[in-house]
């Protein structure tokens, strides 16, 4: 559209804002033909807009260089060191591009058949396919940085033990929280939002979502632009209090664009197959005739090899949710910051 713009007389130049954060080489790089280099902005609004507003200096989720410029050291490192990392989420890859990149011997092992881990979640609401990108550019930092990938292989401790790592990162993610609530372990009737937003469930017509956070609001908006008729519960006074100004204003939105409707200051109290039991202000509420419930109440730490590699003979470093549970770009942040100071 730019070039046509500039072709037809239209405009006399074309000024980028965020996709200049996200890749200053942007136009050198369309000039010299690497596009796949170019490294694009997802529209994500969490390291510019988002961090701006909080008063923190601007940086960019999309590119982990952007604004950071006088904080890593990116000079070749006189020693190179076979560094293994654990799980090919955002913060895994992270850490291995950044590693890699000073000249370190990066193997990545990942236990699925696909990188990206959550954020393949991340992507599936509407509005946020461009999320993907972040996988993509990675993949081709990897590539350009020689990372041996291994998928389906998870690493282990004898795997450490055979060949001998000078450092091992750990970022194998995190697994749904499941509180000790009657009836939210029920596997039939209580899906994860990450099953539901990856497809890997059918969905009901009436669907309760427990969560009120961004997760939560996505797989709500998710479900409702599919036909569903969907409740979200939070024992909260608030909702969507964990995201960015922007992200929050449009999921507000979008909330009441599809109707989904929402209840806090709801406490989730027992769940049972075709009804969940709640209750609010002191009164109890039931909502009658659910054919699912999504469990978007947040994630815990799944870390189970920092203790087995205790003994092992090498650096090790853990990152991502594996470490403490929190958002995409502090996991991604976390990652990068471990593999550049290796």
């Amino acid at each position: 559209m730019s070039e046509a713009l500039l072709r037809d007389g239209k405009a006399d130049y074309v000024a980028m804002a965020r996709a200049s954060l996200a890749d200053p080489e942007l136009p050198n790089k369309a000039k010299e033909g690497k596009v796949d280099e170019i490294i694009q902005c997802i529209g994500c609004d969490q390291g510019c807009t988002g961090e701006t507003a909080a008063g923190n200096p601007v940086n960019c989720l999309a590119n982990l260089h952007t604004c950071k410029e006088t904080e890593y050291d990116w000079s070749p490192v006189e020693h190179p060191k076979k560094v293994f990392v654990a799980g090919a989420g955002v913060a895994g890859m992270a850490a291995a591009h950044a590693a890699a990149e000073r000249g370190h011997k990066v193997t990545l092992f990942e236990a699925t058949d696909e990188l990206g881990g959550q954020w393949l979640a991340a992507a599936a609401p509407p509005g946020k396919t461009d999320y993907e990108a972040w996988i993509y550019n990675h993949r081709v930092l990897l590539k350009k940085y020689q990372v041996e990938i291994r998928m389906e292989t998870p690493l282990t401790k004898a795997i450490v033990e055979e060949e001998k790592p000078d450092a091992v990162i750990l970022a194998t993610g995190g697994t749904p929280l499941v509180l000790p609530i009657p009836g939210l372990d029920n596997k039939d009737f209580v899906k994860s939002a990450i099953d539901v937003l990856r497809g890997r469930t059918l969905y009901g017509k009436n669907v309760v979502v427990a969560g009120g956070g961004m997760t939560g609001a996505d797989t709500s908006v998710f479900l409702a632009v599919q036909g569903c008729n969907v409740t979200m519960i939070e024992m909260a006074p608030d909702i969507i209090c964990d995201a960015v100004s922007q992200v929050r204003s449009c999921l507000l939105q979008d909330l009441k664009k599809y109707k989904v409707d929402v209840h806090t200051g709801t406490k989730l109290m027992k769940v049972e197959e075709g009804a969940v039991y709640a209750e609010k202000d002191g009164e109890a509420v039931e909502f009658k005739h659910v054919d699912m419930v999504v469990n978007a109440m947040g994630v815990r730490s799944y870390n189970p090899l920092e203790a087995e590699l205790a003994d092992c003979d090498c650096e090790v470093v853990v990152v991502g949710d594996a470490n403490r549970t929190k958002n995409g770009y502090r996991n991604m942040r976390e990652g990068y910051n471990a593999g550049n100071r290796i």
